[in-house]
């Protein structure tokens, strides 16, 4: 019994789609608790603590999606590979050390992901004494995306360097809002919330120009050429995808530069939520047209 082709395209894009958005989530968690929660002014050390407790349990909850969803990747190539619903270890191992490229890529990702849920949970029980291990988990959720994908199998190492600091960007910047937002929901005191925005604020710009850094990077790794941009499908889902994260930095900046300043005015916390979760809705849409980007050839492959 083999699963049908489009069964196993879906499953693929879900789980390269819950990967990047789980290592996103795990990336702002650590932000969140390593950085932002720091520079928050006027928090009491009580206030920090639950905050940060509540960030380390959603990077804990992201980490497990990650290692699970690089599992089901693994799962699933095995099927595609073979051409059978119930994969065996023989299988297993065939696929992991005929491409040996991919399945070394793939063996890395899944130690890495497993360190990452091993060390947040640690980090969940230890509370403060776990500050240099939060940072860490950063890096590493990071550092697992390009083992596998376009970046290792054509450009090599500036490519993996590229990808990596991309994922790393777009957690600084669209993961950790996505844990500020969550935090505040919980958060009684309108002071509060506007130091944590205030905290937020320098490291979101930071992280966008990152990310601009990277993208840029990536384009002229992958795409090369304007020509190539405006002529090749990947060059217009590029396109696309720029387009989506531009409008999530235009509504960042309308939340930045007039919300933000009149929190303390009456429906001004209200429409900082909804701005915020426009803003994590276009991230999503990104990571949706990030996936599409990994299962189509690049230009002068098509």
């Amino acid at each position: 019994m083999t699963l049908d082709p489009a069964v196993i395209t879906v499953i693929k894009s879900t789980t390269r789609a819950a990967v990047y958005g789980a290592a996103i989530v795990v990336v702002g968690a650590a932000i969140f608790d390593a950085v932002v929660l720091r520079r928050a002014i006027g928090w009491t050390p009580g206030e920090r603590t639950a905050a940060s407790a509540r960030a380390r349990r959603f990077g804990y909850v992201a980490a497990g999606v990650l290692f699970l969803s690089y599992i089901a990747r693994l799962y699933i190539q095995v099927i595609d590979s073979f051409l059978v619903a119930v994969p065996t270890l023989d299988m297993l191992r065939q696929l992991t050390f005929s491409t040996r490229a991919w399945g070394l890529g793939m063996l890395a990702q899944l130690v890495i992901s497993g360190s990452v849920v091993g060390l947040l949970s640690y980090a969940k029980r230890a509370r403060t004494r776990a500050t240099v291990v939060i940072p860490v988990t950063a890096v590493l959720a990071a550092i697992s995306i390009p083992m596998t994908g376009h970046a290792i199998g054509h450009e090599g190492a500036i490519a993996v360097a590229a990808q990596a600091a991309h994922v790393l960007a777009a957690g600084g910047w669209l993961g950790t809002l996505a844990v500020l937002w969550l935090v505040c929901r919980r958060l009684a005191s309108t002071a509060e919330v506007e130091a944590i925005i205030r905290a937020f604020s320098p490291v979101a710009l930071s992280s966008a120009a990152l990310l601009a850094v990277a993208g840029i990077a990536s384009y002229l790794l992958h795409v090369g050429t304007p020509s190539q941009l405006f002529s090749s499908r990947y060059g217009v889902v590029l396109l696309l995808k720029i387009a989506v994260f531009l409008s999530a930095a235009a509504v960042g900046y309308v939340n930045w530069r007039l919300v933000t300043p009149r929190l303390q005015q009456s429906g001004q916390r209200a429409r900082f939520t909804r701005a915020a979760a426009l803003e994590i809705a276009l991230a999503a849409v990104a990571v949706l047209l990030t996936t599409v980007l990994t299962n189509m050839p690049q230009p002068g492959d098509e």
